[in-house]
């Protein structure tokens, strides 16, 4: 973490990274790939956010909830998952909790994914900022510069008198 960072927000960092190390470690327990990959991509995006935060730490007040509540819930859910899984019961009811906490990864994965989004809110405002800047000042350019005559203008225009 940057020098001087908030000892807050560092704990809050480096949770939300042993928790994400967690997740990982109890869907290696899950044999079914289509989930072991929604929770892979789920905590790469939770890395992302982590990411960010390191590099950004004053932010962590903005993902602190994703980072807390959303992270332990997946947590929980991938780990009642893989339990559920290897116990081997195929009852419909557990098909159906099965089916349900697949569905909340997604949910859990969108409200990564606008966190993510909004973290990066900050750098796409300034990078267009920049951009704007750069378009209006090669605008200006254009216009100060002398102009240079339109095709065809000089024959027009510069004939014998």
């Amino acid at each position: 973490l940057p020098k001087g960072t908030d000892q807050g927000a560092a704990q809050v960092i480096q949770a939300a990274a042993a928790r994400v190390d967690g997740i990982l470690a109890t869907a290696e327990r899950i044999h079914r790939p289509e989930v072991r990959d929604r929770v892979a991509r789920l905590c790469a995006s939770a890395e992302r956010i982590i990411a960010e935060l390191r590099r950004e730490p004053r932010q962590v007040d903005l993902a602190r909830a994703v980072l807390t509540y959303y992270l332990e819930a997946a947590y929980r859910i991938v780990r009642g998952y893989a339990g559920l899984l290897e116990r081997g019961v195929a009852s419909a009811d557990v098909q159906t909790t099965l089916a349900r906490a697949e569905t909340s990864l997604d949910a859990i994965q969108q409200a990564f994914d606008k966190q993510l989004g909004g973290l990066l809110e900050h750098d796409v405002i300034d990078l267009e900022s920049e951009v704007a800047l750069l378009e209006k000042t090669v605008q200006m350019d254009n216009l100060m510069s002398p102009a240079a005559p339109a095709s065809g203008t000089e024959a027009t225009t510069g004939g014998a008198t």
